[in-house]
């Protein structure tokens, strides 16, 4: 009978033992599954906030981009100004529309996604241009600066006329140059002068 009693603890003792060693078990699992779903959560949210954060370096990109093609249209359009040969004159006219239609593209990939390239020209040896692409998709949390680009879109359709104005300006310029008319001509300096001290408030606006 003692010998069955002491048999029977020794019985009871082993499954507590072993009934811990589970609960041990179980509670090492669901730790370490803790950890696992930790790590994977702030693996998920480290991913996420690198991915918005090239996002808005590109965003940044695009903004600068922009504002540096305004730069230069603006420097075109004023030395269309100074020139007296009819072929530079066109040239610098399509190259300010190249310019522009680059301006309404940048523009769409800050409106609904896309890609943005900028062309560096270099005097280097041997590497006559560096190119840069950025990729941009929009946040459709902060779609706050969507109604200024509404407003600039306008705007940018009018630097083709205001050129094409220009360029008729300076034509004809040049044919009253040829023509011996001082008078005429002076009137006319006066006019394209007049006409240039309307663009610095207009690119101001844009810029």
């Amino acid at each position: 009978m003692p010998f069955v009693r002491g048999q029977s603890a020794e019985s009871a003792s082993a499954d507590i033992h072993a009934s811990r060693f589970l609960w041990l078990i179980g509670i090492f699992v669901i730790a370490l599954m803790g950890v696992v779903g930790l790590k994977m959560f702030f693996s998920h949210l480290y991913d996420e906030l690198g991915v918005r954060s090239t996002n808005e370096r590109a965003r940044l990109f695009i903004g600068e981009e922009l504002v540096s093609t305004l730069l230069q249209i603006e420097k075109d359009v004023y030395q269309m100004s100074t020139l007296n040969n009819a072929t530079a004159q066109l040239r610098q006219e399509k190259h300010i529309v190249e310019l522009v239609d680059k301006l309404h593209h940048d523009l769409g990939v800050l409106k609904n996604g896309g890609k943005v390239r900028q062309v560096v020209y270099l005097n280097i040896e041997g590497h006559d241009q560096m190119v840069r692409e950025v990729n941009y998709k929009p946040d459709p949390e902060a779609q706050g600066y969507i109604m200024e680009l509404i407003e600039i879109e306008p705007l940018l359709d009018q630097i083709v006329v205001k050129t094409a104005e220009l360029r008729g300006l300076v034509g004809k310029r040049m044919q009253l140059r040829d023509s011996g008319d001082s008078q005429s001509r002076i009137e006319h300096e006066q006019e394209i002068s007049v006409y240039l001290k309307h663009m610095p408030p207009y690119f101001f606006r844009l810029n």
